[in-house]
């Protein structure tokens, strides 16, 4: 008899054996609408705009606790789903924000529909079983749209030009600092860099005379490779120590830019080394720091 087939007959004699009966299939959740009473939207704290993480939050007004299990949010705006695979239980009468981690942007061969939309699958179980829904996430906020739009106009602008501080000269109190930025065109595309706003923690403009908007107006035209710098005067805008201390977004500059045809804002970071310099500027020109 052949290897294969004496290797058949064994498997044969094993399935007929007594207390060998073949496995059952695994039976997965059921598929079905939200419970009543359970409802979902999308919402993103402040302090999550940066991290760009953002929450799913769940409701639950129904009759029994649920128990999530997975959460996976798709929206064709993003280059592919949101997944969360951490439990969580949601009580009777309760509400629980589940947070997700966000994909980048989808800006490359974008649907032609203006009609988009978010929608949520989650996993879970309640004391009737497990279940499986679909359902529409509402952003109430218009938070994707802005994030979507924000994002895709920055893509667009790293193809003209890196923008980056790249030098900071202290002042004395009184007196404005010069913080440097530097526009490093790529040659791939035209852009403006039309001005950049005032932080919560930092003015722009003479010590007395700062401003919310400080216009800049530079041109990159396509082909160009040239850096150009600016030396902005800066002012702390606030001189309360708990501001510096508990800074989160002071050093986050705003930039009015516009590119391929959009306009917008994009937010440009100072680099760690050089936000330290600056916070501990502000507190010598305070009167507070060393």
């Amino acid at each position: 008899m052949s290897r294969v087939l004496r290797f058949a007959a064994v498997a044969l004699v094993a399935l007929l054996a007594p207390g060998c009966a073949a496995a059952e299939p695994e039976v997965g959740p059921t598929e079905a609408p939200l419970p009543a009473g359970v409802s979902v939207e999308f919402m993103q704290l402040r302090a999550d705009v940066a991290k760009r993480v953002a929450q799913v939050r769940v409701v639950n007004e129904s009759d029994s606790k649920m128990s999530i299990a997975r959460l996976v949010l798709e929206d064709d705006r993003f280059d592919g789903p949101a997944v969360r695979d951490r439990a969580s239980e949601i009580p009777v009468g309760r509400t629980l924000d589940l947070t997700v981690q966000l994909p980048p942007s989808a800006c490359e061969d974008e649907p032609v529909s203006t009609e988009r939309a978010s929608r949520v699958l989650i996993e879970y179980s309640t004391e009737d079983g497990a279940f499986l829904s679909t359902a529409d996430l509402p952003d109430p906020l218009d938070v994707i749209p802005a994030l979507h739009a924000r994002e895709c106009l920055l893509s667009d602008l790293e193809r003209s030009t890196a923008i980056e501080f790249t030098g900071f000269e202290p002042s004395e109190p009184g007196q404005a600092a010069t913080l440097t930025l530097t526009l490093t065109p790529t040659g791939g595309a035209a852009s403006e860099i039309l001005a950049i706003q005032s932080t919560n923690l930092l003015a722009l403009g003479e010590a007395g005379a700062s401003v919310d908007r400080y216009e800049l107006d530079a041109a990159v035209a396509e082909g160009d490779t040239e850096p150009i710098v600016l030396d902005l005067p800066l002012v702390p805008f606030r001189c309360d120590p708990h501001a510096v201390q508990e800074d989160k977004r002071g050093t986050i500059f705003t930039l009015d830019v516009a590119t391929g045809g959009q306009a917008g804002v994009v937010n440009v970071a100072a680099p760690e080394e050089l936000k330290g310099e600056l916070l501990a500027w502000v507190a010598r020109w305070c009167g507070f720091g060393s």
